[in-house]
C-alpha cells in the first residue's frame, strides 16, 4: 500500500503494519521543511527479523511513535510479554529501538498499554 495523502503544507504516506485483521500506520512529512514522523502503533513483529519495508518508509524520520505494548523480557511476574501474546498484532519497546536504529531515527517514542496490566 503505497497511498499518500497530500495536503497544502503535508504529505501523510500510509503505511501498511502488521496486525491481525490489518492496521494502517502513516509518515507524515512537512513539505516545506522536509521534517517528517512516523505513526506506527498497533503493529507486531516477526522475533529476530526487521521489516525491511517498515524501515524504508520511515527512514530519515525525526521520530517514530512505535507499538510497545509488551516487554521484550518478564522482568517481573506481572509483566506481559511479547513471547506470550506474539500473535496479538503488538510489539516491544527493545524491537522499536532496532527499527529506529535500522532506519537511521534519531527518537523513539514508545506508545500503547496492555490493558491486562493496569491495576
Amino acid at each position: 500500500m503505497d497511498e499518500a495523502i497530500e495536503l497544502e503544507k503535508l504529505l501523510i504516506k500510509i503505511v501498511r503494519l502488521n496486525h491481525p485483521g490489518g492496521a494502517i500506520g502513516s509518515v507524515v512529512k512537512d513539505k516545506e521543511t522536509g521534517m517528517s514522523f512516523g505513526y506506527l502503533v498497533d503493529t507486531t513483529h516477526i522475533s529476530g527479523e526487521i521489516d525491511s519495508n517498515l524501515v524504508e518508509h520511515i527512514r530519515g524520520c525525526a521520530f517514530i511513535l512505535y507499538d510497545a505494548t509488551y516487554a521484550d523480557r518478564k522482568i517481573d511476574p506481572s509483566v506481559i510479554t511479547y513471547d506470550e501474546h506474539s500473535t496479538y498484532g503488538h510489539s516491544t519497546l527493545g524491537h522499536g529501538v532496532k527499527i529506529a536504529e535500522a532506519a537511521e531515527v534519531n527518537r523513539l517514542i514508545g506508545f500503547h498499554h496492555c490493558h491486562e496490566q493496569i491495576a
